[in-house]
């Protein structure tokens, strides 16, 4: 009898991405019909809980884990609520693809994190990289900061740019752990 094949790296990071489109459809959809952002994260919340339970206790393991590295594990729980509040705000509040953007610059502010808090290293690829995203950030939100088309609500903007933030220093921390 064969093992099952596992999934590698690039596999796991489509399903990755497509389950983070479908979530954020989902929230959008739940926002329009007017249910408020907090009782969507409890769903959600519950939704997780269930799934990371059940798979505690398939790979018999204590869900609670060790008590080495409590509170930075407390640290990142509550981190990670902060951010995921903002990232539902922002999908609730802007059009999907600008809140998407504003999602996806968290890359930028995990290597800021890592270079202040872990003494990592950035390489000038890294750098340009970096660059680059600043400038695609811009090109999005700067027209409707000068009222050349629809203005983005800039609640929602600064809300986008917390959880990028946010995600960026719940990952640095994850590597602390």
């Amino acid at each position: 009898m064969t093992q099952p094949r596992s999934l590698d790296g690039p596999q796991l990071m489509v399903i990755s991405a497509a389950g983070f489109a479908l979530m954020g459809a989902l929230v959008k959809v739940a926002g329009s019909a007017g249910i408020p952002v907090m009782q969507i994260i409890l769903a959600r919340a519950v939704v997780s809980l269930a799934i990371s339970l059940a798979e505690a206790r398939r790979a018999r393991v204590n869900p609670l884990g060790e008590r080495r590295g409590l509170r930075l594990l407390l640290l990142r729980g509550i981190t990670g609520f902060l951010a995921l509040s903002c990232v539902y705000y922002t999908m609730v509040t802007l059009p999907y693809a600008e809140a998407t953007v504003l999602h996806y610059m968290h890359p930028i502010f995990t290597a800021a994190f890592a270079l202040a808090f872990l003494r990592e290293r950035a390489g000038l690829g890294t750098l340009v990289c970096i660059a680059f995203s600043l400038a695609g950030l811009v090109a999005i939100t700067a027209p409707s900061w000068q009222g050349d088309v629809d203005r983005l609500p800039p609640l929602g903007i600064a809300a986008g740019l917390c959880a990028a933030a946010g995600s960026g220093l719940a990952y640095t921390i994850v590597r602390k752990l």
